[in-house]
């Protein structure tokens, strides 16, 4: 979907003003993609069971992660992207909140996947990615690359802190502090994006079709060819990032180094990012 040059044009301060509550909320709101990474080792010692056991749980988070983006993007096209945030705000923190009670495996899985997963992190992913697209027209590409990175700087901002936190206290002490602040922090940001662009509220059913065919394919068939390619790349990321932290204590080095070597691994993703979003405005998606 593409809002008209000249209704951007009008705002272009708000814009960016969005854009950075956005990546806040995305940046803060991803917190579920690593917190089980960092914490890994400390549950299979705690629960008595292997580590794959327990990296199940960053597995079904992921899943969740994937199918719950497909809902909320849906509902975020009919309402706009407050509700669906909102509502990610108060299940990732029950997820966690419920996750650090949890007594069996299988409590672990659910917290992680259903309420983390599916209901919070996908909330705060692809309904603000796409949301984003509706209020940029000239530097499309760098204003997506900049909210997707959200994802990253999560990445580089959580795994150390919640190392420390561990370090200083245990797993399910941080998962409560992490429940508390993301209740306290996230719902004001959700309220900053209430507001609805004129040209999709103007919008006829169907009014955003596009007749363009990249590479010869229809939009569903170019929809598939994506999605491939975004699974077989993120298998490929996503395996590494969850194993980091505890390969790095089985190597010797202390657990903060781990989350440290992570939190690295994301902020060259974020340079990256950045970069080809800067490309993609000046040549076009499909050559980039």
């Amino acid at each position: 979907m593409a809002v008209d040059a000249t209704s951007t044009a009008r705002e272009p301060a708000y814009a960016y003003i969005r854009l950075a509550a956005a990546l806040t909320l995305m940046t803060l709101g991803t917190v579920g993609m690593y917190a089980v990474v960092v914490a890994l080792k400390p549950i299979a010692t705690e629960f008595g069971t292997s580590r794959s056991s327990v990296s199940m749980a960053y597995a079904v988070t992921m899943i969740g992660f994937g199918l719950g983006g497909i809902v909320m993007g849906r509902w975020s096209d009919r309402v706009g992207v407050m509700w669906p945030c909102l509502l990610g705000s108060i299940m990732l923190a029950l997820g966690f909140f419920l996750a650090a009670r949890a007594s069996a495996m299988w409590q672990l899985y659910l917290a992680h996947g259903l309420l983390i997963g599916a209901l919070g992190n996908a909330a705060m992913f692809a309904p603000l990615v796409a949301d984003t697209t509706l209020w940029f027209e000239r530097r499309r590409g760098l204003a997506v690359a900049t909210i997707s990175s959200g994802i990253y700087l999560a990445g580089v901002v959580w795994p150390p802190m919640l190392q420390y936190f561990i370090d200083v206290s245990d797993w399910r002490a941080t998962y409560d502090g992490i429940a508390l602040f993301l209740l306290l922090a996230l719902p004001p940001l959700c309220l900053l994006l209430r507001r609805r662009p004129t040209a999709v509220l103007q919008a006829p059913p169907g009014g955003h079709a596009t007749t363009d065919r990249p590479l010869g394919l229809a939009p569903n068939g170019l929809h598939g060819v994506l999605c491939c390619a975004g699974l077989a790349c993120c298998v490929a990321m996503a395996v590494p990032q969850a194993h980091i932290v505890a390969h790095a204590t089985d190597l010797g080095h202390a657990a903060r180094r781990g989350a440290e070597m992570l939190a690295l691994l994301l902020a060259t993703g974020i340079v990256s990012r950045l970069a080809f979003g800067w490309i993609s405005d000046r040549i076009g998606g499909l050559k980039t």
